[in-house]
């Protein structure tokens, strides 16, 4: 009976002995847990150029975070980027960092390293007991160009004769290619495109001068190439003057108690103010609905779609023009100031409204203020608008001809009376028609250059 005791007081004592060992099993099953962090480097692109931010994600959801390090080997010399170390919450537990991403700065010039070719490593290690304690690793090498030298960029176009609320044209040549290249007219970009110019290293950006950019606007050539680096080249042009017509709008109680109601979609006749609703419409909507076309105009189809000057929508009288500076009247009050960003051409009710040249539609439909718009994309940044239709007769995508009805004439939108309200756009830019519409300007200012560097390759 004695020895039976004894065993089960022996049996006992070994219960917390082989908990003790399972629990120490268990933790070391999972602590020599044998799974490689994981790591994805970002790159902007295969050359690297000075002062670039590279992008790491970096996660280990078992051990944690031990270490990461990043180097850079070139010609037989190795140098760090960049390195990081983790904190531990103990042998037991591991690492208390399971994920993050990490920003940090790529300086050739401080690492004292020349351009040409190397090799990016990539070495991230967890809290895993493997290894003797040094954990799982994360191990990869990606090969990059340095490439620390701007692009050579060279304006070869001449007479860069521009106007305020004008358009122009500006041929130049690269000698690599780029992520992004163009004209910079003050605060505005213009791209650039590869044209099919006989010489391939040449480019064309469509350009315009707003009409309240003044005649000092700086204009100058940018180009920026895959690996960041950056040029700016100035040339000659000059931006000449305009005066825009001041015109005042007076507003009849009739033409407020149909358009607010319609426009802001409340019933005829409620109680909303005529006076608030329409400045509801003339700025806010306005507004919108003009953030929507700079939208529809900013992507364009790199190549050029017209051909000849645009065509004015015939047996038309103009009632507005462009950048009229517009005052509001109301019972003889002033109530808004705005300005008018196209060129309103009235003939008799229903009329035919032409497309102004050969291009793409991209937009047809409803558009606040501007009613039943239809834009069509001509190519290279260059579009046209046509506003305050009665009937829209084409559909999205839809290649029109030069002189294809693409509807009707109309009051929908803002419109008093039946016309159409026509407008040119230069990658979202509105630019004053009457260029366009002019034989001579488009030969001097737009065709000839094309034909001295790409023949019929691009001009019809």
């Amino acid at each position: 009976m004695k020895d039976k005791r004894n065993k089960i007081r022996k049996s006992l004592l070994l219960v917390p002995v082989v908990l003790g060992l399972a629990i120490v099993a268990a933790v070391a099953f999972l602590r020599l847990e044998g799974e490689k962090p994981e790591a994805v480097l970002s790159l902007p692109g295969a050359a690297l150029g000075a002062g670039q931010t590279l992008s790491l994600q970096v996660r280990d959801d078992k051990s944690g975070l031990r270490r990461i390090w990043v180097g850079f080997l070139k010609d037989g010399r190795e140098e760090t980027i960049f390195e990081r170390k983790f904190p531990s919450a103990g042998i037991l537990e591991g690492g208390t960092v399971k994920e993050q991403t990490l920003k940090f700065s790529f300086e050739p010039g401080a690492l004292d390293v020349s351009d040409g070719k190397g090799i990016i490593r990539l070495l991230v290690e967890d809290y895993s007991w493997r290894g003797w304690g040094k954990g799982n690793r994360f191990y990869k090498e990606i090969e990059v160009v340095v490439d620390t030298r701007p692009p050579e960029a060279r304006v070869v176009s001449r007479a860069h004769y521009f106007a305020q609320g004008g358009s122009g044209l500006v041929v130049y040549g690269l000698n690599e290619d780029c992520r992004l290249s163009g004209v910079q007219v003050g605060d505005r970009f213009y791209p650039g495109y590869a044209a099919g110019f006989a010489d391939s290293s040449l480019y064309l950006a469509f350009l315009a001068v707003a009409h309240d950019q003044p005649p000092d606007t700086p204009v100058y050539l940018v180009a920026e190439d895959y690996a960041g680096n950056r040029s700016k080249v100035n040339f000659g042009y000059r931006i000449n003057r305009r005066r825009f017509r001041n015109d005042r709008i007076n507003l009849p109680a009739s033409f407020l108690k149909t358009k607010v109601p319609e426009l802001l979609g409340i019933p005829a006749g409620s109680q909303e103010d005529l006076v608030e609703g329409f400045l509801k419409i003339n700025r806010q909507m306005r507004k919108a609905d003009n953030e929507t076309i700079a939208r529809v105009t900013s992507k364009s189809e790199g190549k050029i779609m017209w051909h000849g000057p645009f065509m004015r929508m015939p047996h038309t009288a103009p009632r507005a023009r462009f950048a009229d500076r517009r005052t509001y009247y109301y019972k003889g009050r002033v109530i808004d100031h705005q300005v008018h960003m196209g060129i309103d051409l009235a003939s008799v009710a229903r009329s035919e409204v032409p497309a102004a040249n050969r291009g793409r539609v991209v937009l047809c439909e409803k558009l606040g203020i501007y009613g039943n718009t239809v834009i069509i994309d001509h190519g290279m940044g260059l579009f046209s608008l046509y506003a305050h239709l009665s009937r829209i007769d084409v559909s999205p995508r839809q290649m029109v001809e030069k002189g294809a009805g693409i509807g009707l004439t109309g009051r929908s939108g803002l419109a008093g009376g039946d016309h159409l309200h026509f407008s040119m756009l230069v990658n979202g830019t509105f630019v004053n028609p009457v260029q366009w519409w002019d034989p001579k300007w488009v030969e001097n200012n737009i065709t000839s250059k094309l034909k001295a560097y790409a023949g019929s390759k691009v001009v019809r």
